[in-house]
């Protein structure tokens, strides 16, 4: 029996996790965004949902439970420029399944040679030194 909600035939893919910016020469410092990973035509890039600025690395975080669907609504309400909806939307998908697999504080980013979400950990965590 399907979900209160659900759609038959269409799964939903949902997160507890998502990436903030995170400035590695000022760890400490306080950035309030949330990153997506946004398709361009040249590669894949973390961009801002608020700021919309590109990002290099993002750290792993717990918040609520959040699917494709709800950062796309986010991504759209703040304003955010979309070349393609559709690889948008596709990337928003990859994001939320890849986004369990890694630990809460875990340091990521983009791989370079990817135009698909593909993640390498960059620092397990950072500590205070």
């Amino acid at each position: 029996m399907p979900k209160q909600g659900s759609v038959v035939g269409y799964e939903r893919n949902m997160t507890k996790k998502i990436l903030v910016p995170i400035d590695i020469n000022d760890p400490q410092g306080k950035i309030n965004d949330f990153l997506f990973p946004d398709p361009t035509d040249k590669k894949m890039v973390l961009k801002g949902i608020n700021t919309g600025k590109v990002w290099g690395f993002g750290m792993v975080i717990l918040t609520s439970e959040i699917s494709e669907n709800d950062l796309f609504k986010r991504i759209i309400d703040s304003g955010n420029k979309i070349e393609s909806v559709q690889s948008l939307l596709n990337a928003l998908k990859e994001y939320v399944i890849e986004m369990p697999k890694y630990k809460i504080g875990n340091i990521l980013k983009l791989n370079d040679n990817k135009s698909n979400v593909d993640f390498v950990i960059e620092y397990q965590r950072l500590t205070k030194k």
